[in-house]
């Protein structure tokens, strides 16, 4: 089925809005200036339970500056949708999109295993006003090997695997844009957690290069969540808002003492209570653990546990000991390997995770400690680069190893993966154990600070981190989310009435209208819900008198010789059908059970005024079917430069539009005129002022069809203003 073009059908739609509207009670307009009109829907993310999400095209009516409760929100659910699932699918994305009315949708790297090259997003588009918006959002989470991208921090500049990423992002909106031919865009850009990063990075990479996109500072709206900071410019871009809760691990991961940074202006969110945590230590007996530190209660004369501490306050201990001991360079040699340790967790089947602490415990256990003591003495006093320091690191290595090769490691790792983990200790003690011995003393120092991180690795990551916590911090600062907020239903039109709000909020008198349960539920998620006519332009029959006859053109000659009317060497038979639309669904086509009463403009084509009111609607059916139907039709001028034309609906197939400026007096004069048929004189006279010679001649009209009042062109701008009239009200 092919669309009218734009600017017919605004026309029409325009015409429908002004024939359909219909004064509404002082109670429903008042109720209805309260009601918010979003969208609301269902949208799935990252395994998490359904949730709701609020959409409008105005959130993009301001600048992408100004800080927007809604579209924040509303970032955060395109950006949850974009995380994949389990197979690595863009499909809850695609959905999300296509909810809200975005077409085009281009995936990339989804439906692949990620690797560390690998980096997904979804890049889709929307008209919107005389431009588009771009929506793009990069992938966060589950991740597989692109964690090794992740820890790459590399030795100068941005975060080297967070700029890689960014930098493939940048070409594919800019072939996206080319592709589609995009101008006049505002760009809609998010992510969370490594996806956050990246979106990051491209926003400031936008900013800095505006022209190329074709857009201006206030055109661009990007919100990131959960962002890691990874620009090595301190520049603070306004239209990029970095969503961050503060207690979260992952926004901390490369410090700002690294001369890191976010690109946008911080927007600081928490949860109504400071989350807190339990100090651990460290112990060694029988095998690995991090129980709880214990302190003296004199009243009860007994150990308790010691009193928690904020997360906070523990991220930023563990933080400030790592950097003061560990370079960005270490992080650079290292950081790929450690991505690579990570990722064989993440791959491993649950057996062998399950299998893992027993294999750490077991190297641990009967410890020797008067011989560990031997082995970190040394480093205690060795100075961090020194040849001794390599030495003493070499050999805890060497013991460390000893220990895990006395237990049976195939239950966890393969002969390559546990031969690639010996490989990496001695660099990972070089690394890490000036850290522990730098503070080792205090009881409160180093260990102390690791094991209590480790010990509550799930409190401050998973916990604080997750997008579902992050989504119901969200929800509290927005107002959508509360019950006090009322939203509006969407459009309901029926042909080219829209109903007035006396209507569209009685689900009776819809059903009465012709709308259904299916349609009502569409309206109260604030779809709009169509039955229109479109035309199919394609199946447009092309009459002429002289031309070599099918069976549509040989039905109109039939009712032509029948009634009697002068004949017509050029016109068109189009071919209407019905349809519903419901949201962003696409249209379904519907057969007799639309009946609708049809009120268009008869012209609207260049300003071309067709004032006439002979205007005949033949109703043919289909191709192949037999007879035609002559349809009751009334033409009535809306103003000066406009004539509507009314008909009833007859089912989807050919209606020929024919105008004749006098019919044979042989046929009486339309039925829905009835005085013009009663008083002919009459109705004759105030033509004849205009039009003196052809009123007072209609026989020498009859007679030559070809010249008579401009026939054919009549007829060419009758049927094309018959297309005009078409009700063509698409989301997509």
């Amino acid at each position: 089925m092919n669309k009218l073009s734009k600017r017919v059908a605004a026309g029409a739609v325009g015409c429908a809005v002004a024939v359909s509207a219909l004064p509404l009670n002082v109670f429903a307009e008042e109720e209805a200036s309260e009601r918010v009109k979003v969208i609301r829907d269902s949208f799935s993310y990252y395994g998490a339970p359904d949730d709701v999400f609020y959409y409008t095209d105005d959130y993009f009516a301001g600048s992408g500056k100004d800080k927007n409760e809604h579209l924040r929100t509303m970032s955060l659910c395109l950006a949850g949708a974009a995380m994949s699932d389990a197979e690595y699918s863009a499909k809850n994305a695609v959905e999300l999109l296509t909810k809200i009315g975005f077409e085009d949708i281009e995936t990339f790297d989804y439906d692949v295993t990620p690797t560390a090259d690998t980096i997904g997003c979804v890049i889709a588009q929307k008209e919107y006003n005389d431009g588009v918006i771009l929506a793009v959002a990069v992938r966060g989470g589950n991740y597989g090997d692109e964690v090794i991208n992740l820890v790459d921090s590399g030795t100068e500049g941005d975060v080297k695997g967070f700029s890689e990423a960014s930098a493939k992002i940048v070409e594919r909106i800019k072939q996206y844009e080319l592709d589609h031919a995009v101008l006049d865009g505002k760009i809609w850009l998010t992510g969370f957690s490594r996806g956050a990063g990246v979106a990051d990075l491209t926003g400031k990479y936008i900013n800095q290069h505006l022209i190329e996109f074709d857009i201006d500072e206030d055109d661009l709206y990007a919100y990131t969540f959960e962002t890691p900071a990874a620009s090595a410019e301190a520049t603070k871009y306004e239209n990029i808002h970095n969503v961050k809760n503060p207690d979260d691990t992952v926004v901390k991961v490369y410090p700002e003492v690294w001369g890191f940074s976010t690109c946008g202006v911080e927007e600081i969110i928490t949860s109504e209570e400071e989350p807190k945590v339990q100090p651990k230590y460290l112990s060694f007996d029988n095998g690995i653990s991090f129980p709880n530190v214990t302190v003296w209660d004199e009243e009860k004369d007994t150990s308790v546990k010691a009193d928690p501490i904020s997360a906070s306050d523990a991220e930023e201990a563990l933080l400030k000991l790592l950097t003061d001991n560990i370079s960005r360079e270490e992080i650079a040699k290292l950081g790929p390997d450690i991505g690579k340790v990570i990722c064989m967790y993440f791959n491993m089947p649950e057996e062998k995770k399950k299998a893992l602490p027993e294999f750490a415990k077991g190297a641990f256990k009967d410890i020797d400690f008067v011989q560990v003591l031997g082995l970190v003495g040394p480093l205690l006093t060795a100075k961090k680069g020194t040849t001794d320091y390599t030495a003493a690191c070499k050999g805890l290595s060497d013991y460390l190893i000893q220990r895990f090769d006395t237990q049976d490691h195939s239950a966890v790792f393969t002969d390559e993966e546990y031969d690639y983990l010996k490989g990496l200790i001695p660099q990972l003690l070089e690394m890490i154990v000036s850290t522990i011995t730098a503070d080792i003393v205090n009881p409160k120092g180093a260990l102390s600070t690791i094991a209590t991180f480790i010990g509550n690795a799930k409190a401050l990551t998973y916990d604080q981190h997750h997008p579902t916590v992050i989504f119901e911090m969200l929800k509290k600062t927005d107002s959508y989310y509360s019950e006090d907020t009322v939203f509006a239903r969407g459009t309901a039109t029926y042909g080219v009435e829209i109903m007035p709000d006396e209507v569209l909020y009685d689900d009776e008198a819809l059903k009465a209208k012709g709308f259904d349960e299916t349609d009502i539920a569409y309206l109260d998620k604030g779809y709009d819900v169509t039955y229109g006519i479109d035309a199919d332009i394609e199946k447009t029959v092309i009459y002429d008198e002289t031309a070599d006859k099918n069976n549509v053109t040989k039905r109109i000659d039939a009712y032509l010789d029948e009634a009697g009317l002068r004949s017509v060497s050029t016109g068109y038979a189009l071919y209407l059908i019905g349809y519903r639309q419901r949201g962003y669904e696409e249209p379904e086509i519907l057969e007799t059970d639309f009946l609708p009463d049809f009120t268009g403009p008869l012209n609207n084509i260049d300003g071309i005024t067709i004032d006439t009111d002979h205007v005949k609607v033949l109703y043919l059916g289909g191709e192949d079917s037999e007879g035609y139907t002559l349809i009751e039709s009334t033409v009535a001028p809306e103003d000066e430069q406009t004539s509507l034309l009314s008909f009833r609906f007859a089912g989807n197939g050919y209606y020929a539009f024919l105008i004749t400026d006098k019919i044979d007096s042989s046929e009486p004069e339309e039925s829905s005129q009835p005085e013009e048929s009663s008083e002919p004189e009459e109705s004759s006279q105030p033509e004849e002022s205009s039009q003196p010679e052809e009123s007072s001649k209609p026989a020498e009209t009859d007679k030559n069809p070809g010249t008579g009042a401009a026939l054919p062109a009549a007829i060419l701008l009758a049927a094309a203003a018959a297309a005009a009239a078409v009700s063509v009200k698409r989301r997509r």
